[in-house]
């Protein structure tokens, strides 16, 4: 399946996000709050898929936006092998419900940010904004799950 762009053309001074979830609706509403915000949407469905994409357009993708559950490659693999790719690659990671093994598998990678589904277009401005300012991946953010978990 080729790269859905959501966006009109990438220019200059547009930066491009590849958006990963196996959820359609939430694929669907990511890209939508993205083009709100003026950012060219790449999407991928499942996890071959992104990184399939990656590999084609990993020049021009600023960020990655990653689900952490999905089907036959989680957001950890992916992770991983974007990151053989290009280890500059930005990664927010983004979960509705993170476990302790999920917690202890992120802890061991130097991951940009996360955030919460369901998550408002403010919040996610503000996670994005801050990643891309980041010179490099340092943070690790919690919920509720592991708020003891503050830093990598």
């Amino acid at each position: 399946m080729e790269a859905m762009q959501t966006a009109t053309e990438n220019t200059d001074s547009k930066k491009t996000i590849l958006c990963v979830d196996d959820d359609d609706i939430a694929l669907n509403v990511w890209s939508q709050m993205l083009q709100k915000l003026d950012y060219t949407v790449l999407q991928a469905r499942y996890g071959y898929e992104a990184l399939k994409i990656f590999e084609k357009n990993k020049n021009r993708i600023s960020l990655v936006i990653l689900d952490m559950r999905m089907p036959g490659m989680d957001g950890c693999e992916v992770y991983d092998r974007l990151k053989a790719i290009q280890q500059e690659i930005k990664i927010i990671i983004v979960s509705g419900y993170i476990d302790q093994y999920s917690i202890d598998e992120l802890l061991k990678r130097k991951f940009d940010d996360y955030i919460e589904k369901p998550f408002k277009l403010k919040e996610l401005s503000e996670k994005i904004e801050e990643v891309l300012e980041q010179p490099k991946p340092c943070l690790l953010y919690t919920t509720d799950a592991a708020d003891d978990l503050l830093q990598v």
